[in-house]
């Protein structure tokens, strides 16, 4: 016989109950092995973007001295390694937040805990409310670009 899980939440109007069968849990629990190993490939390519920062930085900067005709000299070099530092910061919050889900989702099903689930499900939310925000200023960038693109090219189309 099948054994349910049944997860409730009060209301003021009712009490609602969801019920997580079984054959769920481990799918669950793929889903959660999945996540860790994102999550972890993630920070890894966090802290490569960081080191690729620093580097860069060092190689934009000793280019930028040795050749004096060279456009990435200067600042160049503090941009580039500001700038892959920044990437790499902007990667590490939804690899911490998949991280966190995959854990707890794991937890959750070992213990059977409802608890732990709403955690894991919330930090799941945070992992989508953070990329959805993120593409939401990707486009809105890309959007800006392109208008002072054609901007720049019709004035440069009239001189």
């Amino acid at each position: 016989m099948e054994e349910n899980n049944t997860f409730q939440e009060e209301t003021p109007f009712k009490k609602p109950s969801l019920t997580i069968p079984d054959t769920s849990l481990p799918l669950l629990a793929e889903t959660g092995r999945w996540g860790n190993f994102l999550a972890i490939l993630g920070f890894i390519g966090t802290g490569l973007m960081v080191l690729v920062g620093l580097f860069a930085g060092s190689i934009f900067s000793s280019l930028g001295s040795e050749f004096s005709n060279n456009p990435f000299s200067g600042g160049m070099g503090i941009f580039m390694g500001l700038f892959y530092a920044l990437i790499g910061l902007v990667y590490f919050f939804p690899s911490l937040y998949l991280y966190r889900f995959s854990d707890k989702i794991k937890k959750a099903i070992i213990q059977r805990d409802s608890d732990v689930l709403a955690s894991a499900l919330e930090n799941q939310k945070s992992l989508y409310k953070f990329m959805g925000v993120f593409c939401i200023v990707s486009i809105g960038l890309y959007v800006l670009i392109f208008v002072f693109a054609m901007i720049g090219g019709a004035i440069g189309a009239m001189m």
